[in-house]
């Protein structure tokens, strides 16, 4: 018998579900008990016992209790992740909890106002298609429909269309556009497109305006397109008709390209389900985040299409933009969530869009539930779409999680080679990150390799069913950057020539965040893999990429305190930059690196050579002049502080007659130089001149160019008693 139990009292308030939530992390010799008050509420997972009330005073809920020396009570709306009786467990929490729909914040959602979308039984009301008999593809007038609502969209309209033009073109097809409102022109371009437009309000439902363009649909196919899509290339579409393999299946797929950053080029490739056969029962479901509904069935005879549209609504570069979208679409999804509690495609598009807005715990949560309430019901459908969200989730917000998500979700589920592959890259790459043995880091990426074999020998499945990591096996520039993992885990163990051999596979613009160990690991080689990373870039590249380079060599002199020459590197590293990359990045990273520069830089004999060796680099004279003046901003005046301004002021000096020539540093009116170096040139030379008249003017006049000197130029001219 079970020492441990784990039980609730199901309040039913606390959710819109028929039964309690299955814990989607089970504990070891531990019992699970409901008590309920509603015989309605049932299990698979947990045991119910019926009760009359909930004291726990009663006698049946006292002496189910009573067998049992260790208990947990958790909440109705609570969700087990990790075991409740191991006090040692860190590595995830152990409990999540579902919020209530109208207490989320940044969102409005009141059950009163809700317009319902389903009948008394639960399903969704939708009009049934017209079937014809006059036309020469099964009746139907056209091979294929094209339809698309428009609402507004006059900067991506054109785009829009111009690239399905060739589909207009080449095959028997229509364009139907439904307009939900438009004002701004975007219904004169579709008509320059041929398009025929059915007037519809719009009504908060996406579905009901697709529906209609399905409704007045008069082609055997339809095809569902937005307005701020594009493709780039239709021919995968456009074969699928001509050579008859529509004839074969139902539905199809192609790939919808959502961009999480346009300026980056950062994006996810996902299957959509847009093109299928119209039957009388064909149509979308879902006021927002719309799905096709093809058939009943959870399978359906369909087709991969390669071609690809792009989507740029999820971008982040504009966040406000996105934020005030995730206000507007969460509203509307709530609604479905709630009217449709078991139906967990609309949970997972809840979920994604608390990922939108990088509000990760909260999107944890939402796919925990759809999980939870998968594994209830015993579908499977959705699950692995979000068990790999989910993991996705820890991964991208680079959370060390994820290795315990993957060890728990990561045999559950029918993934596919290309889901199964990304979690391998994504335990490769964060065990760089987090300090994990070489043996496990290339066991893991040695898997994701063997899932490429495999997705390249056989990619249909994947294409058509990945929603998460697909990227890593399409996209040349994510495939050429996984090299990054072995060069990484090869200089962790000191094998610097199968680095090497990585590092040459790598692409310049295959750049990684900052804070990868890559921009440590290319200074613990003995300097060739500095060389060869900063090679492939050109000149603009460089300096973009300075700031990541540089702080690499710094994290990486904290962390590993190497025993090299520090200067003798710092001046090799600083050496690929131009005064103009030094002046951009120090104003603003000084102070990431202010603390590591005087502990491992700025030692006592460092600064001898940095004082008074003639050979120092000129970037190296800039950042060490730099980072005495950062100092010397933060200090108390006094005598130490003076001290400090003197060192800066020479070193300023010393640097601007290395950089200068003599005839600007000698111009007293010239703009070329700042006015700060221009003072502190002047300072340096008067505190060098012998003639005390020279001595003073140059000091005046520092004063007069530069009066943030103010304070210390009078300490000097009041030891003159000037």
């Amino acid at each position: 018998m079970n020492t441990k139990i784990i039980y609730q009292f199901f309040d039913k308030k606390l959710t819109q579900l028929r039964f309690p939530y299955p814990p989607v992390y089970t504990e070891k010799d531990a019992d699970y008990v409901c008590f309920s008050i509603d015989k309605d509420i049932t299990s698979k997972a947990w045991k119910m016992i019926y009760v009359d009330s909930y004291d726990e005073g009663l006698e049946e809920i006292k002496s189910t209790l009573a067998g049992y020396t260790d208990k947990m009570l958790i909440e109705t709306n609570q969700i087990q992740t990790g075991p409740l009786f191991d006090e040692a467990f860190e590595a995830y929490i152990r409990l999540v909890t579902v919020p209530e729909y109208d207490k989320i914040p940044d969102i409005t959602f009141d059950i009163n106002k809700m317009i319902p979308t389903c009948d008394e039984n639960g399903n969704y009301i939708y009009k049934k298609n017209p079937t014809y008999t006059g036309g020469k593809y099964e009746g139907r007038e056209y091979l294929l429909t094209v339809g698309m609502p428009v609402s507004n969209q006059i900067g991506t309209i054109d785009r829009c269309l111009s690239h399905i033009k060739p589909i207009l073109d080449e095959l028997d097809a229509e364009l139907v556009v439904v307009d939900t409102g438009s004002v701004d022109g975007t219904i004169e371009v579709c008509m320059e497109y041929g398009a025929r437009v059915i007037n519809f309000p719009w009504c908060n439902n996406m579905s009901a305006a697709r529906n209609m363009a399905i409704n007045n649909a008069k082609g055997l196919w339809y095809m569902s397109i937005d307005d701020d899509e594009w493709f780039e290339d239709v021919s995968d579409i456009i074969d699928f008709f001509k050579t008859g393999r529509y004839k074969k299946v139902v539905a199809a797929t192609y790939v919808q390209r959502n961009y999480m950053s346009v300026k980056h080029g950062n994006y996810s490739d996902v299957p959509a389900l847009r093109i299928a056969k119209i039957t009388p029962e064909l149509h979308f479901e879902g006021r927002i985040h719309d799905g096709l509904v093809v058939s009943e069935e959870e399978t359906i005879v369909g087709d991969s299409l390669t071609s690809c549209a792009k989507h740029e609504g999820f971008a982040r570069d504009d966040m406000d933009k996105v934020r005030a979208k995730f206000k507007r679409n969460t509203a509307s999804l709530l609604y479905d969530v709630c009217e449709y509690p078991l139906n967990v495609r609309y949970n997972y598009q809840l979920a994604n869009e608390f990922n939108v807005v990088e509000r990760y715990d909260e999107a944890a949560i939402f796919f925990f539930r759809g999980l939870s309430i998968e594994m209830e019901i015993g579908r499977t459908f959705i699950s692995n779409h979000h068990a790999s969200a989910l993991i996705s989730t820890a991964y991208n917000n680079r959370m060390e999680e994820v290795f315990y998500l993957i060890d728990l979700l990561g045999d559950r589920y029918p993934y596919t080679i290309a889901e199964r592959g990304y979690f391998e890259h994504a335990k490769a790459d964060m065990g760089i990150r987090y300090g994990r043995s070489y043996e496990e880091v290339m066991a893991w990426y040695n898997g994701y390799l063997d899932c490429r074999k495999k997705f390249d020998k056989d990619p249909k499945d994947s294409r058509a069913n990945t929603y998460t990591g697909l990227y890593l096996f399409t996209d040349e520039a994510h495939m050429n950057a996984a090299h990054v993992i072995p060069f990484c885990a090869h200089m962790s163990v000191g094998k610097e020539e199968e680095a090497l051999k990585e590092l040459e596979l790598l692409e310049a613009r295959s750049m990684f965040d900052e804070w990868h160990p890559v921009y440590q690991c290319v200074h613990m080689c003995s300097g060739e893999a500095y060389k060869a990373r900063l090679k492939k870039l050109n000149h603009i590249q460089r300096g973009q990429k300075m700031p990541h380079f540089v702080k690499g060599f710094f994290r990486y002199i904290d962390k590993y305190e190497p025993d090299i020459d520090i200067i003798s590197r710092l001046e090799e590293v600083l050496s690929f930059y131009n005064i103009e990359n030094m002046q951009k990045f120090l104003i603003e990273h000084a102070w990431e690196i202010e603390g590591i520069f005087w502990d491992k830089v700025g030692t006592p004999s460092n600064i001898k050579i940095l004082e008074n060796d003639a050979n120092i680099s000129l970037q190296l004279r800039y950042m060490y002049a730099h980072m005495l003046k950062v100092k010397f901003a933060t200090m108390d005046k006094g005598a130490e502080s003076m001290d400090l301004f003197l060192r800066y002021v020479r070193a300023t000096s010393e640097y601007a007659k290395r950089f200068y020539h003599p005839s600007i540093l000698e111009d007293w009116e010239t703009e070329v130089i700042t006015p700060e170096i221009k003072a502190a040139h002047m300072v340096w030379s008067g505190c060098s001149e012998t003639d005390i008249l020279k001595m003073v003017k140059l000091l005046k006049k520092a004063l007069e160019i530069y009066p943030s000197f103010h304070h210390e130029i009078k300490e000097l001219l009041g030891v003159l008693n000037v």
